[in-house]
């Protein structure tokens, strides 16, 4: 378990790094600079990805239950201890707007995405709580 989580860690941190250097401009940049701002979204995703692969992982390997969605993923992780309920809601946030960047079933508001990637603590969060649940940091 520790192996997959830290691998999966690992890859979350690397996409962390790669979005920070893409939002770290000025929103009006940002907006204009479409092959930045379509590879900050890309890694956001990723970065979603990376942390519903890791509540996916801590459910199946401690037979929590299936989930039905990725809102429920993060609930059963606050029910259990993993993370606290005012994580759920930002991480359910987080979610939501990789659906919309993925799915585009409404027009991306690229200020949203611009402010979220220069607030990555949601995602650090929730890894640092994976990581003391696993015993893998204090």
């Amino acid at each position: 378990m520790k192996a997959v989580v830290l691998k999966k860690a690992e890859r979350l941190r690397e996409r962390l790094s790669l979005i920070a250097p893409l939002a770290t401009v000025a929103p009006e940049v940002f907006m204009a600079e479409r092959p930045r701002r379509d590879l900050c979204a890309f890694y956001l995703i990723l970065a979603v990805e990376e942390c519903r692969d890791l509540a996916e992982h801590l459910i199946a390997e401690n037979a929590w239950g299936a989930p039905e969605s990725a809102g429920e993923e993060f609930e059963l992780l606050a029910q259990k201890g993993v993370i606290d309920t005012a994580l759920v809601r930002r991480m359910r946030q987080a979610v939501g707007l990789r659906n919309l960047l993925v799915h585009e079933y409404a027009e991306v508001d690229w200020s949203r995405v611009h402010s979220a990637a220069n607030d990555l603590s949601r995602l650090s969060e929730f890894l640092a709580a994976v990581l003391r649940f696993s015993g893998l940091q204090p």
